[in-house]
C-alpha cells in the first residue's frame, strides 16, 4: 500500500484573486452609494435637541437641495404609534417633494407631557433658524401624533402653529374640555386640516366629523378631507396620501396670512450701541 497523497496547500494566487474581486466589489458598492446620494434631491440633517426636562431626543431635518421657495413652510412632523424616523422616511420624503421643509421628531410615545416639551423645544429651535419662516410653522401628526398635537393645542396657549394638519386622528378622550391647563379658554385662531381615511377602522369617519364640529365650536377654521378607499394605515396609496397632505397644506397657507405670533428672540445689542454680534450659525 502506497503512502497517502500529501495535502496540498492553498495556492497563494487564489487568495490574491479573491481579495482583488472583493476590493472591486466594495469599490462598485461605494461608487453606487455616492452616485445615489448625488442624485438624491433631498438633504437630511440628523441631530438631537434637549427638552426642558433635560432629556435629549432625536430629530431629522429634511429639505430640498434646491433653494426653497420664499415662505416655504416648516412642518414639525410626528409619526404614528410604533413608528420611527427611519421607518417613516418615505412619508417625510413625500411631504418635502410638495415644497415643504420637514423637522421630524422621535417623540416620547408613552408620555404626553414629554411630547409637549419636545415640541416646545423643536419650535424654539426653529425660531432661531434664519432660514425658517417663523410664521409658517405647521404641526403635522399621524394617528398618535395627530392625537398628541390636538391635545397640545387644546391644553396651552403658549405655543401655537400657523396650521394644524391631522392625518387619521380621532377625538382625544383624555382632553375633557375647552380650557387650557392655565384655565384660560382656548380659542383656535389657526386653521385645521383633518385628513380622514374612508375605511379607517381605528378612527372612523364619524370620529373625524365629530372632531370637526368640536373644533369649529372653538372658533377653528376646519376643513375635513376624506381620502377614499384608504384604511387607517393608508394602505393602497400611502405615498399619494402624504403628497395630498403636503399639497393641501400649501394651498391652505396660500389662502391665509398667519398672525405673527412666532417671533425670533431679539439679538442682544453690544454695549455702547453699534451692530449686534453675529453668531457663527447666522453668518
Amino acid at each position: 500500500m502506497g503512502a497517502p497523497p500529501a495535502k496540498q496547500d492553498s495556492v497563494p494566487g487564489d487568495w490574491r484573486t479573491r481579495s482583488l474581486g472583493l476590493g472591486v466589489l466594495l469599490l462598485v458598492c461605494a461608487g453606487a452609494l455616492l452616485w445615489a446620494r448625488a442624485r438624491d434631491p433631498l438633504t437630511r440633517e440628523w441631530f438631537q435637541l434637549r427638552a426642558e426636562d433635560g432629556r435629549r431626543f432625536e430629530c431629522v431635518l429634511v429639505r430640498a437641495k434646491a433653494p426653497d421657495a420664499p415662505g416655504a413652510p416648516v412642518l414639525i412632523y410626528c409619526h404614528g404609534a410604533g413608528g420611527s424616523l427611519t421607518a417613516g422616511g418615505n412619508d417625510i420624503r413625500q411631504l418635502v417633494r410638495t415644497g415643504c421643509q420637514v423637522l421630524a421628531l422621535e417623540y416620547d410615545q408613552q408620555s404626553f407631557e414629554r411630547f409637549a416639551g419636545q415640541v416646545a423645544a423643536a419650535q424654539a429651535w426653529l425660531l432661531r433658524q434664519p432660514w425658517a419662516d417663523t410664521n409658517r410653522i405647521v404641526w403635522v401628526g399621524m394617528s398618535l401624533g395627530a392625537q398628541y398635537f390636538l391635545s397640545l393645542a387644546l391644553r396651552t396657549n403658549s405655543i401655537k402653529p400657523a396650521l394644524l394638519a391631522r392625518i387619521v386622528g380621532g377625538l382625544p378622550s383624555a382632553i375633557p374640555g375647552e380650557e387650557a391647563a392655565s384655565g384660560t379658554p382656548v380659542r383656535l385662531d389657526f386653521p385645521v386640516l383633518l385628513f380622514q381615511a374612508e375605511n379607517d377602522q381605528v378612527f372612523e369617519l364619524a370620529d373625524g366629523r365629530q372632531v370637526a364640529e368640536r373644533l369649529r365650536a372653538l372658533g377653528g377654521r376646519v376643513e375635513l378631507i376624506v381620502m377614499p378607499g384608504l384604511s387607517h394605515n393608508l394602505e393602497g396609496d400611502r405615498a399619494q396620501a402624504y403628497r395630498l397632505v403636503g399639497e393641501r397644506i400649501l394651498a391652505c397657507l396660500g389662502r391665509i396670512h398667519p398672525a405673527p405670533r412666532n417671533r425670533r428672540p431679539p439679538r442682544p445689542k453690544p454695549p455702547g450701541g453699534g451692530q449686534p454680534p453675529v453668531s457663527p450659525g447666522q453668518a
